[in-house]
């Protein structure tokens, strides 16, 4: 299925106005200029995505030290393990986050930039027809979205990994998750929360 079809079948099972999704993938060439963030990626980046307008992120331009490393582009900050536990209390501890950090694994980035445009847009880049190369695809769900999501992805897979829940930052969920089990299973849901920007 190219992402042309998937998009007019998208539309048919959610409606005309459903959000379209985000394709992302990493790449040696951008697809488009992108100026850097001040904070999170989410916050600054996405809506233009969302509104059709590619992006493409390197170390240059993600001014988080989070989203550098969770993108694969950077290390872990020392201050991070804090930060996540005493600032936005994800975890009890700092050890706790250093702990999941390892269990995660989170992947270097081989490749300079990290592409991130609309699936109805993708047939607008020369060498991407098709799935290939496509790391992850980020949805904007309705509970009705997210539902027959999950529908689409155990119609031909019983594996009970099909559709999963992983604790995490957005970035981490989001792009570490995907591009780190992509080889492994490539139909798998994962589920995120990303709060309103």
């Amino acid at each position: 299925m190219t992402p042309k079809e998937f998009t007019d079948n998208y539309r048919i099972a959610f409606g005309a106005e459903a959000p379209l999704p985000i394709a992302f993938w990493y790449a040696d060439e951008p697809v488009a200029a992108t100026p850097k963030t001040t904070h999170c990626f989410f916050r600054e980046v996405i809506p233009a995505v969302r509104a059709g307008h590619p992006a493409s992120l390197n170390a240059d331009n993600i001014n988080c030290g989070g989203g550098r490393f969770y993108t694969g582009f950077g290390p872990l900050q020392p201050s991070t393990p804090a930060f996540v536990s005493l600032t936005e209390k994800y975890k009890a501890t700092p050890e706790m986050v250093l702990d999941h950090i390892e269990r995660i694994g989170v992947p270097v980035a081989t490749k300079k930039w990290l592409n991130l445009v609309r699936i109805d847009r993708i047939g607008n880049l020369d060498a991407l027809e098709s799935w290939n190369g496509i790391e992850g695809v980020i949805f904007f769900a309705t509970p009705d979205i997210l539902s027959g999501l999950a529908a689409w992805a155990w119609f031909d897979n019983n594996d009970e990994g099909a559709v999963t829940t992983r604790f995490g930052s957005g970035c981490s969920t989001v792009i570490t998750d995907p591009a780190r089990d992509v080889p492994q299973m490539p139909s798998v849901l994962s589920i995120s929360q990303i709060g309103p920007a």
